[in-house]
């Protein structure tokens, strides 16, 4: 009896092995791609690019559209704080706070905070940074299209409060970096500063 059990379970698993490797070329074969294509898709996703991508992954306060890249490079030569938030996180509204305080404590040209909201409804962005003294008011962008946005797949922005710091060079010294409440994020700051 448990020598028909095992054989049973063997053939059940081969059975399932063959069905899930004729979908997989079934799928090659429609869609025209070769079997080699997609291996080598799945091995360098970097070599192939979305056709589909648009070409700006944010819209500033002030509506100006500009790819992430962009942005950075246009704040070399500072250190930049990248806090991503939403209207609707109770946690993120909760650090802005401290975020200011940290940059009033500071004070420095060379410190730049851009903060990227991810909301999905333009109109709860704006209405967030139109509160008055919002921190977030100057360097505020919206992620374009965030379930779809190359930024938030590139650094997997998927909790948030999230804090990235680059260094003066542009370099990404922190993909996740500590919250300004924590008290760990100013020392961080201020050695890239060179205080």
């Amino acid at each position: 009896m448990k020598t028909f059990s095992a054989i049973s379970i063997l053939l059940l698993t081969c059975q399932i092995f063959c069905a899930c490797e004729s979908d997989v070329t079934e799928q090659s074969s429609s869609t025209g791609t070769d079997t080699a294509s997609l291996e080598d898709t799945m091995r360098n996703p970097d070599d192939y690019t979305d056709d589909t991508q648009v070409e700006f992954d944010l819209e500033s306060s002030l509506g100006a559209s500009f790819s992430y890249d962009e942005l950075i490079e246009q704040n070399l030569g500072k250190v930049i704080v990248v806090d991503f938030w939403a209207s609707w996180c109770k946690p993120c509204k909760e650090e802005m706070p401290y975020l200011k305080e940290m940059i009033a404590e500071i004070a420095q040209d060379d410190l730049v905070v851009l903060t990227i909201s991810i909301d999905k409804k333009k109109e709860d962005w704006e209405n967030e940074i139109s509160i008055e003294d919002s921190p977030v008011e100057d360097l505020s962008y919206l992620m374009i299209d965030y379930e779809n946005s190359r930024i938030a797949k590139q650094f997997n922005v998927s909790l948030i409060p999230r804090y990235m710091v680059y260094d003066k060079t542009g370099q990404l010294t922190h993909e996740v970096a500590p919250r300004p409440s924590s008290g760990d994020l100013k020392p961080i700051l201020l050695e890239l500063l060179g205080q």
